[in-house]
C-alpha cells in the first residue's frame, strides 16, 4: 500500500478555511457544469424548434421564451459544435467555459481554412483569402455568410 502524505498541519481555523474554501470551489464547479448542461440543452431545444417553425413563427417562439435572438443562436451552436466535438458540460467547463469553447472551436475552423486553400485554384485562394480577411476575427466568421466554395462544394463559412 503506497504511503499517503497527511494534511499539512495548520492552525484550526486555517483548517476551517480550507475545507470551506475546497467545499465551495466543488460546488462552484458542480453549479458551471449543470450550467453548461443547461445550456447545451437550452441550444438542443431551440434547434428542434427552428427546424419545425413555420415562416415568421421563430421570432415569437424566442419572445415566448425569453430568449433574444442572438442568445438562441449562440446556444444553438455551441451545441451543435459540442454534439460535432463530442464535448460534454465538463470537458467544455474545463476549457474554460462555453466562450473558450466556442472561441477555440472557431480557430480550428480558422486553420482549416486557411489549410484548405493549398488545395484551392488560384482564383478560388483569392476569394477564400477575401472571405477570411474580411471576417477579421475568427469569431466573426459564423457571422459572416459568403459565396465562396471549398473543394466538394462546401461551405467555408457556417452560421
Amino acid at each position: 500500500m503506497a504511503n499517503i502524505p497527511d494534511k499539512p498541519a495548520l492552525s484550526n481555523r486555517l483548517a476551517d478555511l480550507a475545507e470551506r474554501a475546497g467545499e465551495a470551489a466543488r460546488r462552484y464547479r458542480r453549479g458551471s457544469i449543470e450550467s453548461i448542461r443547461e445550456y447545451l440543452s437550452a441550444g438542443e431545444l431551440l434547434a428542434e424548434a427552428r427546424n419545425k417553425c413555420r415562416r415568421g413563427d421563430w421570432g415569437a417562439l424566442l419572445d415566448r421564451a425569453g430568449i433574444e435572438p442572438r442568445t438562441a443562436r449562440r446556444m444553438m451552436q455551441a451545441w451543435r459544435v459540442s454534439r460535432e466535438t463530442g464535448a460534454d458540460a465538463d470537458a467544455i467547463h474545463d476549457a474554460g467555459g462555453v466562450q473558450a469553447f466556442m472561441a477555440a472551436a472557431l480557430v480550428d475552423v480558422d486553420a482549416a481554412l486557411h489549410g484548405a486553400a493549398d488545395a484551392l485554384e488560384d482564383g478560388e485562394k483569392t476569394v477564400l483569402k477575401t472571405v477570411i480577411e474580411g471576417a477579421g476575427e475568427p469569431s466573426r466568421l459564423t457571422r459572416r455568410r459568403s459565396s465562396a466554395t471549398l473543394p466538394g462544394g462546401t461551405r467555408p463559412v457556417t452560421g
